[in-house]
């Protein structure tokens, strides 16, 4: 409020108790909320500018020393923030009444929009990825979803707009099979496959002959550092391996079940990883989403 006025000049409701007393600085506002989330608002608006979800209650007072804001939370840890490069997240999950192989899971855009991701369909993923083309901000998007719209793919994958969005500096984390892999008709439902789109986009050794058993995997050292289980169940991996591909686990026959591709010159590339598969999707298949969408951001 205006310190001689009394007039309000804005208010946030974080739809649950703050205990701890905010700190601020010249340009933002920093208070931790018993949810567990940590807070920086516009000093002048109050917009929000960034939230960080530890996985306790935060319930004592944030401290800024020499441009670090340090946050005890109530899962024992102390979380220590430094000024770095804004980021974008976005999780793409259109509306479309398509059969269960192109959704990912219905439990991962309510478990990542409430932690600050931006929902996108199909019209707002093409603006969404030529809006970073352009300002060149550090982005993921999560694709709960399966089908790409056309003015994403492009006819061809080089030159597309997602292979742009990527060069640029893009990150997609890829929950399914393989981006632009399944062919649909105008109902949504798949009717066929296309493995070259995404060979051509990821420059992949793609074997056909494999099969949709579920196998035991293990992270690599490469996947331990991104956040990744010990072990998970893995669908049957027709990846053999691929020119500057990072595996992030390898199943049983060693086959990659994950891998990071980095492609352009910058940090953009494509996450192809999937955990969950026949069984219902478990909180910790969420929080490792989370953890290579933002890794290293």
């Amino acid at each position: 409020m205006d310190m001689t006025s009394g007039k309000e000049l804005w208010k946030f409701d974080g739809g649950s108790y703050f205990y701890s007393t905010p700190v601020v600085d010249e340009k933002h506002v920093y208070i931790g909320s018993f949810t567990g989330l940590v807070y920086a608002f516009e000093k002048t608006t109050g917009r929000v500018v960034w939230k960080y979800q530890t996985q306790g209650a935060v319930m004592s007072s944030p401290i800024l020393d020499d441009g670090t804001l340090y946050v005890g939370s109530d899962d024992g840890s102390l979380y220590a923030f430094e000024e770095g490069e804004e980021r974008v997240l976005a999780v793409y999950y259109p509306e479309l009444k398509a059969q269960k192989e192109m959704v990912s899971s219905e439990k991962i855009l309510p478990y990542l929009e409430p932690l600050g991701y931006a929902r996108l369909d199909t019209t707002t993923l093409t603006m969404f990825m030529k809006d970073r083309i352009a300002d060149k901000k550090q982005s993921s998007i999560v694709f709960a979803h399966q089908y790409i719209p056309r003015t994403v793919v492009g006819k061809e994958a080089e030159g597309s707009l997602l292979n742009q969005y990527m060069v640029a500096g893009g990150r997609v984390v890829w929950l399914g099979y393989f981006p632009n892999y399944w062919v649909t008709n105008k109902d949504f439902n798949i009717v066929a496959s296309n493995a070259q789109y995404s060979v051509d986009l990821l420059g992949i050794n793609f074997d056909v002959n494999m099969d949709f058993g579920v196998y035991h995997a293990r992270a690599t050292p490469a996947g331990h550092n991104w956040g990744l289980p010990e072990s998970f169940a893995s669908l049957g991996s027709s990846i053999s391996g691929g020119e500057g591909i990072v595996p992030l686990a390898v199943n049983e026959h060693g086959r990659v079940a994950a891998f990071w591709k980095p492609i352009g010159s910058m940090k953009g590339g494509c996450i192809s990883f999937c955990s969950w598969h026949y069984m219902p999707i478990q909180e910790e298949d969420l929080r490792t989403i989370r953890k290579l969408a933002e890794h290293g951001f």
